[in-house]
């Protein structure tokens, strides 16, 4: 064993393939096993040969005729020359003693030597990337040359545990499973029960989008869904925000969880009263029981909002069952990511998609908030609807909507769009009671539910009408009787 790698081990899986066939390939393929794993040239390309034949030719013998073929099918003509140039090498590789039960091992054993040099070669180039800098680079994009190439070496480091299964594996088992289990949520529950709903039962992987104009309260929105989640004890919520300071974000998340307004709150008059200090003093208990955690991301590039997230996950995130990332918000938030052939629609773009992206890979619900346009479109980009598992917009009623069912809320929340569930239908949504001096957001009624209630109301007024007009006319012929 030399050059970081075991030829013997190599050599004895690809007599394997000889000898046992498909058994011996299967059993390789399951420890993702592939001729890049091969340190020793020739024994990288008799094992490429060999996969050919038992994969795609579907060949159950093998020779040394049927390898010749393959390999000048292939083009690997060097490889030939060295076969012919030593007749006794092909019968010197058939000869060598392996057994099926020891294949899996060897394989591994290849396996993890391929992963030991391809660390050293991405270590070596972080290093040169590290060597490149000039010292006028912000410590975040120093950082962040590091973190690449530290998250390129954890992916080569674990084995990827996706296969090809027949649908029927598993299915009857699962589908039991969840008529024992009955969940009565399938995602994370926001607090927001109605809005829960129409997304699809709760936030579940995949990025969920809350847009908004300026000033409309989305940022409020997301701190409140942070705050319900973090609350429940068991659900980690990292809070990447590109606008707020920490002490903003405090000054809010004090009123929020006390109701006290936010005026008194920044001014220090949180404590005249002693029902607003009791309500302060259990804030400062629940805040502390929380595993809610704050980072300030502006100015960051998508790099390096990517590399504190997996970083996050890997530090923090592993001590909870479940966690939720709130990202807030979509926008562009460093000229860096600009260039001559990158527009600022497609430098956001290219953020959702590995947003996305990263919510798939690592089975995580990210909520993000985004802004709206005069327009009221999405500004920037159409692949953040593309994308989105669920898209939310927040509006502030009008001066009639207000004064026709203004008593079940001052702002709608329309759920336009739902992978997962129903969304609202056309006209429809959720009525807002918003007191963002207070950073207080309640669900109310469905618009449908009020109009409901408003029509049966105004029926049961025409049937009571009609009663007492018919009982009044009968009265009158009565009386000329």
């Amino acid at each position: 064993m030399s050059n970081l790698s075991d030829v013997a081990a190599e050599r004895a899986i690809v007599a394997a393939l000889i000898l046992y066939g498909k058994d011996a390939i299967t059993m390789c393929q399951q420890k993702h096993l592939s001729y890049e794993d091969f340190n020793t040239e020739f024994y990288q390309t008799f094992y490429a040969v060999l996969s050919d034949i038992l994969v795609k030719k579907d060949l159950e013998k093998i020779d040394q005729q049927t390898v010749l073929s393959t390999a000048q099918s292939l083009g690997h003509n060097e490889f030939i020359t060295q076969l012919r140039s030593n007749p006794d090498r092909y019968d010197t590789v058939c000869a060598t003693d392996i057994h099926l039960g020891s294949i899996e091992e060897l394989a591994a054993r290849v396996k993890k030597w391929s992963i030991v040099r391809s660390t050293i070669r991405l270590l070596d180039k972080t290093k040169s990337d590290l060597m490149s800098l000039t010292g006028d680079e912000a410590f975040t994009e120093i950082y962040t040359k590091y973190e690449d190439g530290h998250m390129e070496i954890l992916k080569g480091m674990m084995t990827p545990d996706s296969k090809v299964e027949k649908l029927s594996d598993g299915f009857e088992e699962y589908i039991r499973e969840l008529a024992r289990q009955k969940p009565k949520i399938l995602g994370i529950p926001t607090g927001f029960d109605k809005y829960d709903e129409l997304i699809g039962g709760g936030l579940r992987t995949g990025v969920h989008v809350v847009s908004a104009r300026k000033k409309e309260g989305k940022s409020i929105f997301a701190l409140n869904v942070g705050i319900n989640v973090a609350s429940k004890g068991d659900v980690g919520v990292l809070y990447m925000d590109t606008e707020m300071p920490k002490d903003l974000q405090n000054i809010r998340t004090a009123s929020a969880l006390t109701g006290i307004p936010i005026k008194r709150v920044e001014m220090g008059q949180w404590d005249l009263t002693d029902e607003d200090l009791l309500a302060m003093e259990n804030a400062f208990k629940k805040v502390k029981d929380m595993p809610f955690y704050w980072v300030s991301a502006n100015g960051w590039s998508i790099e390096q909002v990517l590399a504190y997230m997996s970083r996050w996950i890997e530090s923090e995130g592993k001590k909870f069952t479940k966690n939720v990332i709130i990202y807030d918000y979509i926008k562009l938030t460093t000229a860096k990511d600009l260039s001559k052939r990158m527009q600022e629609y497609q430098v956001i773009g290219f953020l959702m998609t590995e947003l996305h992206n990263f919510a798939v890979r690592h089975e995580i619900p990210i909520l993000a908030t985004v802004q709206k346009n005069r327009d009221m479109d999405i500004a920037q980009s159409d692949r953040i609807s593309w994308l989105y598992t669920s898209g939310a917009e927040i509006v502030s009623k009008d001066a009639i909507e207000m004064a026709c069912h203004g008593e079940y809320g001052n702002m709608k929340l329309r759920i336009e769009d739902a992978r997962l569930g129903p969304a609202n239908e056309l006209g429809d949504f959720i009525n807002l009671r918003a007191a963002k001096w207070k950073c207080e957001f309640k669900e109310g009624p469905l618009h449908s539910d009020v109009k409901m209630a408003i029509e049966a109301r105004l029926d049961a007024q025409k049937t009571k009408k009609a009663t007492k007009t018919n009982k009044n006319t009968r009265g009158g012929e009565s009386e000329d009787s």
